[in-house]
């Protein structure tokens, strides 16, 4: 919980324009949700609000809905972000709603960025994302937690059911590099399902699931050699 003494020291170093936002944001969000307002929440909400207004110009602020979706969204990619993670399994009651992670590293995008430059690699991580969503459906949501990395939290009872989707995932990359032979994407990844012996919480599963994608990573590297 932020207690409206702190917005105060947040607002510190903002223009006019920004601080009169920020109050208005305060007072949409804190009359129906007065005591669930985290700092992290605030600092990327906030985050949000000095970009639009310095950058964007926007003159719209009916209520603090556009601000939260901003907040919890990668603006690259429209993903979800890692403050979006974080908030969701918190409130994942892991006992009944046991899933499946899957962990994703783009390989090559320092070679990419620094050999054809960041407009290239950020075309490279969009497309990527974009084909993951659309194999993904509503089987899941995917996150973007890295400058390379994706991970998705699959609805997903077994293994074999995440097993299905990485295939159809591996059909369209290889549909979409045959015809785009100037720009293949190539991706690791790796997978685990909660296991409630072994693992906390989804975190604990995410990071089985970091595991094994970086053994693939390197397993792949090791073929181009």
């Amino acid at each position: 919980m932020i207690l409206p003494h702190r917005i105060e020291e947040l607002k510190y170093g903002f223009n006019e324009t920004a601080q009169q936002k920020m109050d208005d944001l305060w007072k949409n969000i804190n009359k129906d949700k007065p005591h669930d307002i985290s700092l992290e929440k605030w600092v990327s909400i906030i985050a949000t609000v000095h970009f639009d207004i310095h950058f964007n110009n926007s003159s719209s602020f009916k209520n603090g809905d556009k601000y939260e979706q901003l907040a919890y969204h990668d603006q690259m990619t429209g993903c979800l972000n890692r403050l979006a993670w974080a908030e969701i399994i918190r409130g994942v009651d892991v006992e009944k709603n046991s899933g499946v992670v899957i962990m994703f590293d783009l390989n090559d995008l320092k070679v990419i960025n620094d050999t054809k430059g960041h407009e290239y690699g950020d075309k490279y991580i969009i497309e990527s994302a974009s084909i993951m969503q659309e194999i993904l459906g509503n089987n899941g949501s995917i996150f973007r937690v890295g400058g390379d990395e994706f991970c998705i939290l699959m609805h997903a009872n077994k293994l074999k059911e995440a097993e299905i989707f990485l295939a159809r995932l591996d059909e369209a990359f290889a549909k979409y590099n045959k015809a785009h032979p100037d720009m293949p994407i190539s991706i690791a990844y790796g997978s685990a399902r909660f296991d409630k012996l072994t693992d906390m919480d989804l975190n604990d599963t995410r990071s089985r699931a970091d595991s094994e994608m970086y053994h693939n990573k390197f397993k792949m590297k090791e073929k181009r050699q």
